[in-house]
């Protein structure tokens, strides 16, 4: 089945594909609804589900959060800063190795990963 580009949404891929703050669903009905006031906020979640399931944004579920959207694709962890807020891209070089131990250890084929740190970032 063909997806419809609707003027919804390519307003939200665009915004979600240029942020680099991570938004939540809510973080992108407040922008979009400035150009587009009939969108509704269910308009949204489910256009950045979508956009999620077809791979191009990736959803980031944080337990006890809401779930962010984030449109670099390649392997790499986040950071919340628990004062402000801040939710940032961390790139390490480890993250194969450590699938491959998860895999030895207990068997299990990884499909997917999403690592959440939180701190205090520099500016707390």
């Amino acid at each position: 089945m063909e997806r419809r580009n609707t003027r919804q949404l390519e307003a939200i891929r665009s915004y979600a594909e240029h942020s680099k703050s991570h938004p939540t669903a809510e973080d992108v009905y407040r922008e979009i609804v400035k150009t587009i006031p009939d969108i509704s906020l269910r308009t949204v979640y489910r256009n950045l589900n979508k956009l999620s399931e077809e791979g191009i944004l990736r959803k980031i579920q944080v337990p006890n959060g809401p779930d962010r959207f984030d449109s670099t694709l390649e392997p790499h962890q986040h950071i919340l800063c628990t004062e402000c807020g801040e939710f940032i891209d961390v790139f390490m070089n480890n993250e194969e190795r450590l699938l491959e131990e998860i895999k030895d250890l207990c068997g299990y084929e990884i499909t997917g990963i999403d690592v959440v740190y939180r701190g205090r970032c520099p500016k707390h």
